[in-house]
């Protein structure tokens, strides 16, 4: 006995044959898998959106998640351009569930479904779908653990497959995800916060990551969004204080963003730091008469900042220098290397936090103090040159 059919739409089917001279019917459920959502779960995180600006400050602590599912325009299931990034940590399994659409909706609830993926990179073993309602649903795991090294993976494709009671499988849907790898367990962060921590990093140790990130994104004063729009130190206003969020918002900020901004980029993989404050120092003898003492800060005007050139002409020492006067500046203390974000500089060639901390003094800071005239005295401002009796006074 032998009966071949062909349907092009799922449903119950009823089939004639013969056994031997009797004539049997018999119905077939012709069924078809539409992907409808794959969620990632195990040692990940979710990614927030990034904040935008609209005419007022954006709400940075209410996010959005990206979703799993996005819905092509007037479809029932999976959009191939859909792209819902994840963090997971490195040298992992990926764990998945996967949730069909069942048709025919009235296919018997006794039907059993094997669930499997196809990847060149992460294809996942096959599993049992259950059956429930309209739905199919998997919970599946990769049989390639996720590399050993930080970085990001833009697009893994994965192609489903599904098969009733038959070593057959066929194609469902394919499902295109991002990946940032993590060198431990992530947390829920923004977006552009997780692709500078993973983006062109590489490693699988502290130092490595940390040196690959800083390397990729911050030392050649072109930090970045994760859509590649320049983020700015002292660009044009508006210039929001106090948060990573408003940094990105904004794509510009001060130190006081941007020093937050890289320790959250180190705390995406757990790698400690601590904020250091840098002020000007106390002056060393009363002010001059008629004259008013000012603390400040002067930045060496040959360091610009992140994507930016030095913001603004001052006069140091007789001359007009393009330089930017602060009352401090904000720094990034691991271990015992110095990290300035805001202009993209590094230094770990002493053995110590204060001997960094000078070199970092002598290649950033042009003057400490001044005292300005006050009427009806004349002469402007008395600037006291960077020297030895004058150290930086910092609080890690």
């Amino acid at each position: 006995m032998e009966a071949t059919a062909s349907w092009n739409s799922p449903g119950k089917q009823t089939v004639e044959f013969n056994i031997g001279d009797t004539c049997v019917d018999a119905d077939i459920w012709v069924v078809k898998l539409n992907l409808k959502t794959v969620k990632f779960t195990g040692t990940m995180a979710d990614i927030k959106m990034d904040p935008s600006p609209n005419g007022a400050m954006p709400n940075f602590t209410a996010r959005d998640i990206y979703p799993t599912e996005r819905s092509i325009p007037g479809g029932a299931h999976w959009s191939t351009t859909a792209v819902a990034p994840i963090q997971h940590k490195i040298n992992e399994l990926l764990h998945a569930t996967i949730t069909f659409d069942l048709l025919p909706t009235d296919c018997p609830s006794t039907v059993t479904f094997t669930i499997k993926s196809d990847s060149a990179l992460y294809p996942f073993d096959p599993g049992t779908g259950t059956i429930s309602g309209t739905t199919v649903t998997a919970n599946l795991t990769s049989s390639v653990e996720l590399v050993d090294d930080v970085g990001h993976d833009p697009a893994i494709a994965e192609t489903w497959q599904y098969s009733v009671s038959c070593d057959y499988f066929a194609d469902s849907d394919e499902s295109t995800h991002e990946i940032y790898r993590t060198l431990r367990t992530p947390g829920v962060r923004v977006h552009t916060i997780v692709h500078n921590a993973c983006h062109g990093a590489s490693g699988n140790t502290e130092n490595a990551v940390r040196s690959s990130l800083w390397t990729a994104n911050f030392s050649g004063r072109a930090c970045s969004t994760f859509d590649s729009q320049p983020m700015k130190y002292w660009g044009t206003a508006p210039l929001p204080e106090g948060s990573p969020e408003s940094l990105i918002a904004w794509r510009n900020g001060r130190c006081g963003e941007w020093q937050p901004f890289f320790r959250e980029v180190l705390n995406v993989h757990t790698i400690p730091s601590t904020a250091a404050s840098v002020d000007a120092p106390v002056p060393p003898s009363p002010a001059p008469a008629g004259y008013t003492f000012h603390q400040v800060l002067v930045v060496n005007p040959d360091l610009p900042g992140q994507n930016m050139s030095p913001p603004s002409a001052y006069a140091f020492g007789g001359a007009m220098r393009t330089t930017g006067p602060y009352l401090g500046h904000a720094l990034v203390k691991y271990g015992e290397e110095v990290y300035d974000p805001s202009y993209g500089t590094h230094y770990d060639a002493k053995a110590d936090f204060a001997g960094n901390l000078n070199d970092w003094e002598s290649a950033s800071v042009l003057g400490f103090l001044q005292y300005r005239s006050l009427p009806p005295v004349t002469g402007g401002v008395i600037w006291l040159p960077l020297d030895s009796t004058l150290q930086v006074l910092h609080s890690p």
